[in-house]
């Protein structure tokens, strides 16, 4: 019989790290809305020790980040943070699959972000290691407000890229073009038929020279460069200025066309 011993593999090291780790502990406390819950420190020290003692080391990436505003059930404007990571696991020069994971947040200041990360991390690092938790809720400060809708994280766009500015401009706040049923909608269609020459509102999936056509008609339609993020006001500027030209061009020989035609998928 041999005594010579199989490599550990990055797997192994991976369920090594699973033992070690123990049930985490609500340490602290929501005041506003009176709840224990296990601050993400606490996470961080659990996973850090075990992984340490292994060997383990964990690279993030943030691949993804979207921020946008939002109201709160107060009707207060909030920042809504929307970010996609990218986890993955090295071991004596291997690596595991990267893990895409998302992560959201609001808040009224600057810390929507931070919090976006944080929430990512923890609920991975539960997740991933399945750490036994009973509360669900990874912050223990929070804003009540409307989610904006998630979109497909399998594909990654720069926030300088022409298909990102697009989804900035058009999912702003006042204007929210994007998602079906909203009233702008239709109006959103009739921009991309008659401006664009574009018969899909799928934005993710525009060639780089369809998404800098529609940003040069929108920036045709308002009168000045655009700047991104875009000001709130050439966002209102457009709205009102399409408004009218949509109202007098929706009844035309062509507008009957665009809903058959039109493919819409990007909400």
């Amino acid at each position: 019989m041999s005594d010579i011993k199989a490599e550990k593999t990055i797997y192994d090291a991976i369920s090594e790290v699973n033992k070690t780790i123990k049930e985490i502990g609500k340490s602290k406390k929501n005041e506003l809305q009176n709840f224990k819950y296990a601050p993400l420190e606490q996470t961080y020290l659990e996973v850090r020790e075990a992984m340490a003692k292994v060997g383990l080391v964990l690279i993030p990436n943030i691949a993804i980040n979207e921020m946008s505003q939002t109201l709160t059930t107060k009707n207060n404007k909030v920042n809504y943070a929307l970010i996609t990571m990218e986890f993955t696991f090295y071991y004596r020069g291997q690596a595991a699959p990267t893990i895409r994971w998302v992560g959201e947040a609001m808040d009224s200041g600057d810390k929507s972000y931070s919090k976006a990360i944080s929430f990512a991390y923890k609920t991975f690092l539960n997740s991933f290691f399945m750490i036994p938790r009973v509360d669900c809720d990874p912050d223990g400060t929070s804003e009540e407000g409307m989610a904006q809708p998630h979109r497909r994280a399998d594909k990654r766009y720069d926030n300088g890229s022409p298909q990102h500015k697009v989804l900035n401009f058009f999912n702003q706040n006042g204007l929210d073009w994007l998602q079906k049923g909203k009233d702008g909608h239709e109006m959103f269609k009739h921009f991309l038929v008659k401006r664009c020459g574009i018969y899909n509102t799928y934005i993710l999936k525009y060639t780089i020279d369809e998404a800098n056509k529609v940003l040069r008609e929108v920036q045709e339609i308002i009168g000045e460069p655009l700047d991104f993020p875009p000001d709130t006001k050439y966002v209102e500027q457009f709205r009102k200025s399409y408004k009218t030209i949509y109202d007098l061009g929706a009844l035309d020989a062509d507008s009957e066309k665009i809903d058959p035609e039109i493919k819409d998928g990007e909400k």
